[in-house]
């Protein structure tokens, strides 16, 4: 496919993150205000004043994007593309990788369902075997998700055409999708279908702002309907209650006050390199780190249960260094969308490049369980496209 940017692009990582903002704070606490008026209102205002700023300040942050550092992004990302040949890989290679991303799925998968001791209950109820069986095998249910979504993105540019690109592509994505279930995750079932627009966004026509507000509503929709398919919600009110995100962070603010946390300076933040340890190396690996670390105090050995509420995005920037912290993760969120945005807008455009707009435009299901698989599901494919790159067969003419 001969792939060019369309104009006037409003299906960009900034509106992403702006409709699914407003979802987790202002859709959900108005739906359930009930329930959150059984906490302290105060707390409550102050978590939405709180993120009222967060929001500001990605605002912020995706204006200042534009005038510093945007070179310098572009040269660090061009090292994971491969662009920089100036020719374009032949598309029949796209597609024989995906099959072969596609087979490593499936043993990925029948490894995962062996090891995790669930076995067939990955097929006949995922969501159990996602919530209780995960753990010790996080690695091995990584690589699986991270397998299928490389191998959707690949079949997407390895077997889709652009004068029939809906016929091809909806059929895919619906295949995909199906295999998707059964890992359990809602987020990359919808996804795969988020990726789809973000791809034909950018490449075949431009959705207008009214057009994405009524997508953003359809996955509303969509991913309620998948609780309900589950059996994590029986109602349509269960299902908005399940995304608690401003009530776990109004109880976490609530909780703060009252000296059941303090200010920890980057304790949080560094935690996070467990992320980076598989279990099965080190298994006294803790169950809480990040902004687990909150739902530790919250709810204790939820964890290690497989459950982990969610959060608002600034908790636990906050917990380590206040509000100067959400001021400045705020401002670098919008700087990081914004140079994703206009990296891939330049670049014009591979698929490399596309994996970079879906994993730091912060998009869905693109590497959802990103730090394990990397080095398995990334780096070495990169590396070995760029050996066969130097191949003139390799390549197509367009």
């Amino acid at each position: 496919m001969n792939l060019t940017i369309k104009k006037y692009i409003y299906l960009t990582p900034m509106t992403y993150f702006l409709a699914f903002f407003l979802y987790q704070v202002v859709l959900i606490p108005a739906l359930s205000w009930n329930v959150l008026s059984q906490l302290s209102l105060n707390h409550a205002l102050m978590a939405g004043g709180l993120s009222f700023i967060f929001l500001m300040c990605v605002f912020l942050g995706w204006l200042l994007s534009k005038k510093m550092l945007q070179d310098a992004f572009n040269g660090v990302m061009s090292f994971f593309s491969l662009r920089g040949t100036g020719k374009k890989i032949h598309q029949k290679y796209f597609g024989l990788l995906a099959l072969v991303y596609f087979v490593l799925f499936i043993a990925s998968f029948v490894l995962l369902a062996y090891l995790s001791g669930a076995g067939t209950l990955w097929i006949t109820d995922s969501r159990t075997a996602y919530q209780l069986y995960r753990n010790g095998v996080g690695i091995f249910y990584a690589t699986t998700v991270s397998l299928l979504t490389l191998s959707y993105t690949l079949a997407i540019y390895g077997w889709t055409t652009l004068d029939n690109f809906l016929v091809k592509a909806i059929p895919i994505t619906l295949v995909f999708s199906s295999f998707a279930f059964f890992l359990g995750a809602k987020s990359l079932i919808v996804g795969l279908f988020i990726i789809l627009l973000v791809f034909y966004s950018y490449h075949i026509k431009a959705f207008s702002m009214f057009q994405v507000a009524v997508l953003f509503m359809l996955s509303i929709l969509s991913v309620s309907l998948l609780q309900i398919v589950q059996g994590t919600a029986e109602t349509a009110k269960d299902t908005i209650l399940y995304a608690d995100y401003f009530y776990t962070t109004t109880e976490f603010l609530r909780r703060f006050s009252v000296g059941d946390f303090d200010l920890q300076f980057g304790s949080v933040l560094i935690s996070n390199i467990w992320a980076y340890i598989p279990r099965i190396l080190y298994p006294d690996k803790p169950y809480e780190y990040g902004q687990l670390l909150i739902n530790k105090v919250i709810f204790p050995g939820a964890a290690e249960l497989g459950f982990s509420p969610g959060l608002l995005p600034w908790a636990a920037i906050y917990l380590d260094f206040g509000i100067f912290g959400v001021i400045f993760y705020g401002i670098l969120t919008g700087c990081l969308l914004g140079w994703t945005h206009r990296f891939y807008v330049d670049r014009n455009v591979g698929i490399v490049d596309f994996w970079i707009l879906l994993k730091l435009g912060g998009f869905p299901a693109f590497f959802a369980f990103f730090p394990m698989p990397v080095f398995i599901a990334i780096i070495l494919p990169c590396l070995s496209l760029s050996v066969f790159a130097s191949r003139k067969s390799f390549y197509r003419m367009t």
